[in-house]
């Protein structure tokens, strides 16, 4: 039972915002998916420009004219997105961009479609979003705060190079294609680590790659920190930086209940397309529908939640580190975007949540997609919403969940009950 009673407050506040939901002018509904595909770059063997190395449905990278996904799921083939950091950046339209709306079911704003249709074998892969293509945030999923030394843990990785190797030298013993963490311009200071000496695997040029990877200029915006570079030049080298990646750790890959909720290419299609699926109910090999995301899940770079209304580009990106000479690692797979579509949950969060010191006479205070800063020492927590999660795993916090906070720890908390949105807020220990 809670301390206290707050619920009250919420379903007024969630009455209050269908209230002026439905007060508003009604307007054309937006197309369900991307009205069109701002970028594209895999390295990985589907990296031939053709098939799943395409964006088109009607040809090659350099035959094609079609954008695959803008009128629904691709087939016969989606893209591969290839090595750690490879991706995909959808456009929404600049009049019609992915609202962040708390009438959605779950909270769900938009759902992408991958090719694990058994469940059995995810290839998860991360979401980044923007408004404008200079400034992006991570939606952050059930992993994004565990510590990168832990089984599941996370690193937020400055940038991954790829670098091709034709001939080799006194730096390179192989020819074929390396890998580095610490690449700075200075191809003989960086440390290399080989990846697979199949050149075919490379993004080259003349299979239209460079068409392709900053299509309209929203990939590396001006002003913006670039994605992506691509050096065809680099004395006798290409080499290509992914940047500002979110790396995960490869262990327990191959089970998708490791990968709870905020990574596609994990939970199965079926044809439902639009139609969210409860993000927070525990996978299950009768859970299909595609992988749900909110834009309440949005943080910066320091992990701070980030309160978006809308937005107008989405990027996929292949995220488990695991680069594999054999098969290339793993390598997320898309098959399709759409919008949530029919705004008919239960509305804005309710929370009940509440956080106690360990005597429970101080109640923290917190708020809907904010953060709150505590000092370290032992707290309780107390919901009693159908779902909890602290930092991605599911907790009973009905009759309390005990949690220790050290200085520096950051704690993700989501509740949700029913088809309501979720209440997401952020504790940071000094």
């Amino acid at each position: 039972m809670l301390k206290t009673r707050k619920k009250l407050v919420g379903i007024v506040l969630a009455l209050t915002m269908l209230l002026v939901s439905a007060g508003a002018g009604a307007s054309a509904p937006a197309a369900a998916n991307p009205s069109a595909i701002s970028g594209f770059l895999p390295i990985g063997p589907y990296a031939n420009g053709a098939g799943w190395g395409s964006i088109y449905s009607d040809g090659t990278l350099t035959t094609g004219t079609t954008y695959k996904f803008v009128s629904g799921i691709a087939a016969p083939y989606g893209v591969s997105l290839g090595l750690f950091g490879g991706y995909i950046q959808f456009d929404m339209g600049a009049a019609t961009p992915i609202a962040n709306d708390p009438n959605n079911p779950y909270g769900v704003d938009f759902i992408v479609y991958g090719n694990n249709s058994t469940g059995n074998n995810p290839e998860a892969g991360s979401v980044a979003v923007s408004s404008n293509g200079t400034d992006w945030y991570e939606l952050a999923g059930s992993r994004y705060y565990n510590p990168a030394g832990d089984t599941y843990g996370v690193q937020h990785i400055p940038q991954i190079s790829y670098i091709k190797v034709s001939a080799t030298d006194a730096k390179f013993d192989a020819t074929g294609i390396w890998y580095s963490w610490n690449y700075a311009g200075n191809v003989s200071a960086a440390t290399w680590h080989f990846v697979n000496s199949s050149l075919r695997w490379w993004p080259d040029s003349s299979k239209g790659y460079d068409l392709v990877y900053d299509i309209d200029g929203y990939v590396n915006t001006t002003g913006g920190a670039p994605y992506v570079v691509v050096d065809r030049d680099a004395g006798p080298y290409e080499i290509i930086t992914y940047k500002n990646i979110t790396g995960l750790n490869p262990y327990g890959f191959n089970d998708p209940a490791n990968f709870q909720f905020g990574y596609f290419d994990v939970t199965p299609n079926g044809s439902n397309y639009g139609t969210a699926v409860n993000p927070y109910v525990p996978y299950s090999s009768s859970k299909i529908g595609g992988d749900g995301y909110d834009l309440s899940w949005a943080v910066d770079p320091s992990g701070e939640p980030v309160a978006l209304d809308s937005v107008r580009f989405v990027r996929l990106y292949s995220s488990i580190m695991s680069i594999d000479s054999t098969s290339g690692g793993i390598s997320s797979e898309v098959l399709g975007l759409y919008r949530a579509q029919a705004a008919t949950g239960d509305g804005a969060a309710t929370s009940d949540l509440e956080i106690w010191n360990a005597a429970e006479t101080v109640e923290t205070e917190t708020t809907n997609m904010g953060s709150v800063t505590v000092a370290a020492g032992s707290y309780v927590i107390y919901s009693d919403e159908d779902y909890v999660f602290v930092n991605g795993s599911s907790v009973d916090a009905s009759t309390g969940y005990s949690l220790s906070l050290s200085s520096g720890d950051i704690v993700q908390i989501i509740t949700q009950s029913g088809t309501e949105s979720p209440y997401v807020t952020v504790i940071k220990c000094t």
